[in-house]
């Protein structure tokens, strides 16, 4: 097949070329369902990209990797773009594109990133040399999509990509899973393991040995005393505190505001000071 403009400014200049060409040009939604892997070799594209901007003298943050990674986001909404400006101040990644479910965001941008249509594409960009995944949805309630994201990004072959802002301070001895995200302002205390696809919001405060399950979100100034567990898919809302020592099971959600002083039941909704269950 004729090869189109845009594969090959891909191949011989690099991402960022790419998508200055699909703007100018109108490109907003290439259909890569045919494209030949010879021609969308993404990763080798945005290595060479990258070193040459390196080679002009570019700034790198401290928080920069040695691997440059080439990911997707999944999700189009404010949190995308919150994760959008963190990983470009950690230098650690190059965004391809974004996919959305919602039909009417497809074509338009994010913060210059093209959202490229839906989840079903995730199959043929990864096939096409994109390498990671960010799920950049985030929660207000318990919101099971973020593991159901998860799981598309995992099946589709995409390696889960952590984001940790610059701002973030990070023990050494944390550990954090794929896909966690640490935000600006946020700090994650000695020995805490943030588990898959969790995010630690801005501000908030994950003391030592505290054990966050995988897709949790800990909103924005929340704060939790050392060796607290929180399970799968739990909220804790903005503001909230958490004793130290308690545990929180799997699909809770916590108040904005609560102060938690015990246990809160798998499923449970608790919120005031003291906390109060006020749905189980």
């Amino acid at each position: 097949m004729a090869v189109p403009r845009y594969l090959e400014i891909l191949k011989d200049e690099g991402v960022l070329a790419w998508n200055k060409f699909r703007e100018e040009s109108g490109e907003s939604n290439p259909d890569l369902s045919g494209a030949k892997l010879e021609y969308l070799d993404l990763r080798r594209a945005n290595f060479r990209r990258v070193n040459s901007r390196r080679a002009a003298g570019t700034r790198r943050s401290r928080a920069t990797t040695s691997a440059i990674y080439l990911f997707l986001l999944l999700g189009a909404g404010g949190h995308a773009r919150v994760l959008i400006e963190a990983i470009r101040l950690s230098g650690a990644a190059e965004i391809v594109a974004a996919v959305d479910a919602n039909p009417a965001t497809h074509g338009t941008k994010i913060l210059g990133v093209p959202v490229a249509g839906g989840d079903e594409l995730l199959p043929s960009l990864a096939a096409n040399g994109a390498t990671h995944f960010v799920v950049a949805v985030g929660s207000v309630t318990r919101n099971p999509i973020r593991a159901k994201l998860f799981s598309l990004g995992v099946n589709a072959n995409l390696l889960p990509l952590s984001t940790r802002h610059p701002a973030a301070v990070c023990s050494p001895s944390a550990k954090l899973a794929g896909g966690a995200q640490l935000l600006a302002g946020c700090i994650v205390s000695t020995q805490a393991e943030i588990g898959a696809n969790a995010i630690i919001n801005s501000g908030a405060i994950v003391e030592h040995d505290c054990i966050i399950g995988p897709h949790s979100h800990i909103a924005s100034g929340a704060c939790l005393a050392g060796g607290v567990i929180v399970g799968e898919e739990v909220l804790i809302g903005a503001r909230a505190v958490i004793k130290q020592n308690v545990r929180i099971g799997r699909g809770a959600t916590i108040g904005a505001g609560a102060v938690v002083l015990r246990d809160v039941a798998p499923g449970s909704v608790v919120a005031g000071v003291p906390a109060e269950s006020i749905k189980k």
